[in-house]
């Protein structure tokens, strides 16, 4: 049995590979269901709240760089981060669903979306968090890093284990 540093053998030490599939893709979607459900209500709040509140809102907290004559162009930035932000979410879920199914039917290509998205975000919240140039960053960087490099190791890892149970071989081995 060949060793890599992306290939583990279980799932927080103890579970399945495929557990862990179900748990990262269920917890996955579940945040993200909310996710959307919060921007949603973000995109109606956007709507409905006049200016004058958003002004005093943000005065009272220090910004005061948003002015009545501005106050409309705010809102329509705010509205298309929004819409793009759900757009984002919808991806996700998708994605989600992809991974719990292809853990369901052992199906490798229908996980690969996972751990890339893994891969992507875990690599740009980690370059972002250094790009901070504080203790705080560097820190944040590192537990960050940690974690996405275990869930991808864990997506790989199961993507590996049910690509080698297609072809026929059954132990891990980099592909």
């Amino acid at each position: 049995m060949k060793s890599s540093l992306f290939i583990i053998e279980h799932f927080l030490c103890c579970f399945d590979l495929e557990t862990g599939g179900f748990v990262l893709g269920w917890l996955s979607l579940v945040m993200n269901i909310l996710s959307v459900i919060t921007l949603f209500l973000g995109l109606i709040l956007t709507g409905i709240v006049e200016c004058r509140d958003v002004i005093e809102f943000l005065n009272e907290h220090g910004n005061n760089e948003i002015t009545l004559e501005n106050c409309g162009v705010f809102k329509i930035v705010t509205f298309f981060v929004l819409i793009i932000s759900i757009l984002f979410m919808i991806g996700f879920i998708a994605i989600d669903v992809l991974l719990i199914r292809g853990t369901q039917k052992r199906d490798h290509i229908l996980i690969r979306p996972s751990f890339i998205v893994v891969a992507v975000f875990g690599i740009f919240i980690v370059i972002s968090n250094l790009l901070t140039f504080s203790i705080s960053g560097v820190l944040t960087a590192v537990i960050y890093g940690i974690i996405y490099w275990y869930i991808f190791a864990c997506l790989y890892s199961l993507y590996v284990k049910f690509q080698n149970e297609k072809q026929g071989t059954a132990q891990y081995m980099h592909p």
